[in-house]
């Protein structure tokens, strides 16, 4: 069995430091479609930036919200605000009974000498 005088490390470093020398470089024809790509790129950025400032401004509002899709969920939602809002009398006085309840609830549950006042004051 042979020993060695390096350790893992050094031999780590020795393997960096040639990796390092041997940069490679990439092909002629590999740069030349990486230039293409990205003047390609540039040319469609710009039409579309073009597209955009030349669309109307009801055309980029519906682009903005989403299409149909968007604005039916919207209609949707704001037809049933109105409808809850303007006809459903009990609803608001149901909700607060609601809302009271499980506060009273919580209440008694945190203090549980809630009702206990006055024994506090008795000596």
């Amino acid at each position: 069995m042979t020993q060695s005088d390096q350790t893992p490390d050094d031999e780590l470093d020795d393997l960096f430091a040639s990796a390092r020398q041997a940069v490679p470089t990439p092909p002629a024809a590999l740069v030349e479609r990486i230039i293409e790509a990205s003047q390609m790129h540039a040319e469609v950025q710009d039409t579309a930036k073009k597209q955009s400032l030349s669309a109307p401004w009801w055309r980029q509002l519906w682009r903005d919200i989403g299409g149909m899709p968007s604005l039916v969920g919207l209609t949707a939602a704001a037809v049933m605000g109105v409808w809850i809002g303007a006809f459903s009398t009990n609803i608001s006085t149901t909700s607060l009974e609601f809302i009271s309840m499980q506060t009273t609830e919580q209440i008694d549950f945190l203090d549980p000498f809630a009702g206990l006042d006055l024994t506090y004051l008795e000596g």
